[in-house]
């Protein structure tokens, strides 16, 4: 009897018997857990035996780089007897969806064999109360807050459960034996093939495309992963207990599982919901799994928990759900027999589950407090959660409400007033800011100082020192206080920084850094590549921008959409296009695919974009943005994915957000409308007057003055740290075709109001006529009425 090993000679015997029938191992037919197989393989005789067990393997034709110490299967071995068809069928599924296969198969062996067990087991761990006690209140929340626990499969993958170290991706991890390395790298190198295949695909069809065709079935599968995985170890009506020390043994933590009905879609994903029998006996094929239930179950007796008959689509599982994250938080320290306990003080849980709660009446109020919670998942988890709710709750939420952003329930005030926030010409205002401007640009050269115009390199470097240094000493300073709190602070700072390194290096696109190309194009890589920006890439079609401003045809930053091209455009882009915050996520997407109607790439060097004399350039900042992406790649394997993701993926985003946020608000959303030209009409001077100048307040400094942008546009040479002065001196030049902007409190706050109502509104122009101001899709959210009326 080899299942209760507990002398050294036992172990030796298990030994034994895979020299003797090596080809059960092959099969997986041998009961084994992997504590055993150590203890067994640190006896000298065990040592030899594990020797003329390799060699007969060997002699079996077991291919080298799988042999077992102290063990190893193809897969859980249930596909086929045959471990190589097992390996290479693995390797292709698991690749195609981003899954190391030998690196989570070895993982997921150890949470079959330490199934139940608080300390050994592998997937969906309870907390011991310690460590969840030094969770950061982040973590926390990310971790038992609807829907964020359905996105954690990526993040499992490089970093395994809280309390647990190591990655599926790092052979040297401690998650393998050393003769387990090979696979993993085998694996690894697996993975990063189908990622360059995406990532190719993508610089072809374009990653929107991708997106719709790859990235959200990624995600949709991701979700049921992580619901079908948690479910068959939680979130049953009565508790479910777990187990450490002497009262775990491999029998009693298999039946700790539990068997879910997904109605229709159990045959689809091959009846993984029969549950219990194959966490007891995973050699058993998925097609013999409900035959096997069904002949155990007089056995099991009360042991077997019979699963809630499901309707067509499971949402009967979504209440169980909400109410295990409620409820299950942490165990004992110290007990053998444990069961989760609740942290009454996360979110408001009125009482453990342990203690007795599941009543219905307390999922309701469970669900119904969720559904009151305002987040950008909102009207998605209220569709989902509407099913469970009484019917005179679901009447008190508004599900269409809450969806339209709160501005359009704005009313339109009457004789010229405040139209949803914009201010129309009273009829005794003849100023037409569309008319030809009495000034030259001449004119406007001659009014700004000399010495405006002259560059200071040493000044300008003396910005990117400062900005560097500030963009590590935060760095360090949030390595070195580790805590949620300073977190936050850190996320807002260093993304600013990140957008100050930004402005700095588009100062050397312009070549208003300094007189030398070389120094430009120098700290303009280096700048802009440390952020994921194609230098050359990028100052190519800023340029063009520059060179066609306010042109609805030829521009290229957050060009107006001509009625057919909008009309033409999917519901979808429409959306992300038009509804707050999706655009100020949207320089990625412009990056790879440019803006809707245009065609081309900033890291393609054969796009339009480029005349044929640049594309060397191109190339080259395509390679120093491949070798940042790379570097990233590095440092998330050694310090770990989550924590690139806060100290550089957030700030990343906060970056993004700053840089859409302030190039939308410098062309549009401004409380007069601003024209747009095409044709004779326009000329380089009338299209820079249709710029907005911005006040940020104490960002005004921090990113290097780049609010002062109708100089800037006009006279992109004139270095930041002049155009103050500039602006000021070419005032009474401009007249009223200069804007004054509003003056800002220490933050911005009050730019956040012009960005959403000029999103509300500003939808599209007329394919005719030469001067043209925006229109509005009064169909798309329910806006009330067009800025130009």
């Amino acid at each position: 009897n080899c299942e209760n090993e507990s002398t050294p000679d036992m172990h030796c015997m298990c030994v034994a018997y895979l020299i003797l029938k090596p080809e059960a191992y092959m099969k997986d037919q041998f009961p084994y857990t992997k504590m055993a197989e150590e203890e067994a393989f640190d006896t000298l005789a065990g040592k030899m035996m594990l020797i003329l067990t390799r060699v007969r393997l060997l002699r079996l034709g077991w291919p080298k780089s799988e042999l077992p110490f102290p063990s190893i299967a193809g897969g859980h071995g249930s596909f086929s007897d045959s471990p190589r068809l097992n390996s290479i069928v693995g390797h292709v599924l698991h690749s195609s969806i981003l899954v190391p296969y030998h690196g989570w198969r070895i993982s997921h062996r150890t949470h079959h064999q330490n199934h139940g067990n608080v300390e050994k087991d592998e997937s969906w761990v309870p907390l011991p109360e310690k460590t969840y006690k030094n969770m950061d209140d982040l973590t926390k929340f990310l971790r038992f807050k609807v829907p964020y626990p359905l996105f954690a499969f990526p993040v499992y993958l490089w970093r395994r459960s809280p309390g647990k170290e190591g990655s599926h991706f790092n052979p040297y991890s401690g998650l393998f034996h050393p003769n387990e390395r090979n696979c993993v790298i085998t694996s690894t190198f697996c993975w990063t093939l189908m990622v360059a295949l995406l990532i190719y695909l993508s610089s072809v069809i374009g990653p929107f495309q991708m997106l719709r065709l790859y990235g959200v079935p990624y995600l949709i599968f991701v979700m049921w992963l992580d619901l079908v995985t948690y479910l068959h170890h939680h979130g049953h009506e009565q508790k479910l207990p777990w187990y450490r020390g002497k009262e775990w043994n491999y029998l009693r933590g298999g039946l700790t599982t539990v068997d879910r009905d997904y109605g229709w879609l159990n045959n689809i994903h091959h009846d993984i919901g029969t549950h219990v029998v194959h966490h007891l006996f995973p050699q058993i094929p998925h097609y013999h799994l409900r035959e096997a239930t069904e002949a155990a179950k007089p056995v099991l007796g009360k042991y077997y928990r019979e699963p809630r008959k499901s309707g067509p689509i499971p949402f009967h599982l979504i209440g169980n759900l909400l109410q295990s994250m409620e409820h299950d938080h942490y165990v004992s320290d110290t007990e053998e027999i444990v069961y989760y306990q609740t942290d009454y003080q996360l979110h408001g849980s009125s009482r453990s589950k342990i203690e007795g709660d599941s009543s219905i009446g307390e999922k309701q109020l469970l669900i119904e407090r969720y559904c009151m919670d305002i987040s950008f998942f909102g009207v998605i988890s209220d569709m989902l959660k509407a099913p469970f709710l009484r019917q005179v709750e679901r009447t008190k939420i508004h599900f269409f409400t809450r969806a339209l952003p709160p501005f359009a329930a704005m009313k339109a005030a009457a004789n010229g007033e405040a139209i949803n926030g914009y201010h129309k010409l009273s009829e005794e205002d003849d100023f037409d800011p569309s008319a030809p401007p009495p000034f030259r640009l001449a004119d406007i050269r001659a009014a700004i100082p000399k010495h405006c115009w002259v560059k200071d390199p040493w000044r300008a470097l003396s910005y990117v020192v400062r900005d560097v240094l500030a963009v590590f000493g935060l760095m360090a300073m949030a390595v070195y206080f580790d805590s949620s709190a300073f977190y936050v602070v850190y996320w807002i700072a260093q993304g600013t920084l990140f957008w100050a390194l930004f402005v700095l290096g588009h100062d050397c696109g312009h070549g208003s850094f300094s007189d030398y190309p070389k120094l430009n194009n120098i700290v303009g890589h280096i700048l802009h590549s440390s952020i994921l920006v194609p230098y050359h890439g990028w100052r190519i079609s800023h340029r063009t921008h520059h060179q066609n401003h306010g042109h609805v045809e030829k521009d290229e930053s957050w060009v107006p959409l001509s009625e057919k091209t909008y009309k033409n455009v999917a519901v979808s882009t429409k959306l992300f296009r038009f509804r707050v915050p999706f655009p100020m996520f949207a320089y990625p997407i412009y990056l790879w695919i440019r803006s809707p109607g245009k065609k081309g790439s900033h890291f393609n060097p054969n796009t339009d974009l480029f005349q044929p004399s640049e594309r060397n350039y191109v190339v080259t900042s395509t390679i120093c943005w491949t070798m940042m992406a790379a570097l990233l790649f590095c440092l998330s394997i050694v310090v770990g994915p989550f924590q690139m993701l806060k100290l550089y993926g957030i700030p990343y985003l906060i970056f993004v957000m700053w840089l859409d946020f302030v190039t939308y608000l410098h062309h549009h959303g401004h409380e007069q409308k601003l024209p747009w030209y095409r044709g004779k009409e326009w000329s380089y001077l009338r299209g820079g007057l249709t710029t907005v100048d911005r006040d940020y307040g104490w960002f005004n400094n921090i990113h290097h003055d780049i609010g002062t942008h109708v100089i800037h546009h006009l006279f992109p040479q004139i270095p930041h740290y002049h155009l103050r002065e500039a602006t000021k001196s070419a005032k009474h030049v401009l007249g009223k075709y200069y804007r004054e902007p509003k003056k800002s409190g220490p933050v911005p706050f009050h730019l956040i109001n012009n960005l959403v109502k000029s999103i509300e509104q500003d939808h599209y122009v007329s394919d005719t006529g030469e001067i043209l101001y925006y229109q509005t899709d009064a169909q798309l959210y329910g806006s009330s009425r067009s800025k130009i009326e």
